[in-house]
């Protein structure tokens, strides 16, 4: 960890979470996420929305989950 202190600190790792904190960082941004660390989904399917999926896209991250 950098003694640097963070810009932003987001609370919350869920899927919101999780995209602001690395849409913050891609601005150059040094970002802390804190939250409790999801549950496992033992091999349940996890559902995206139009609009989770749409900022997936926007930060480059949905051909990685896709895989098109």
């Amino acid at each position: 960890m950098s003694g640097r202190p963070a810009d932003i600190l987001v609370a919350g790792a869920g899927a919101t979470g999780l995209l602001a904190a690395i849409a913050f960082a891609r601005t150059g941004r040094k970002v802390t996420l804190v939250g409790r660390p999801p549950p496992p989904l033992h091999g349940r399917t996890v559902a995206l929305f139009e609009g989770s999926l749409l900022a997936l896209d926007a930060l480059g991250l949905a051909e990685a989950l896709t895989g098109h």
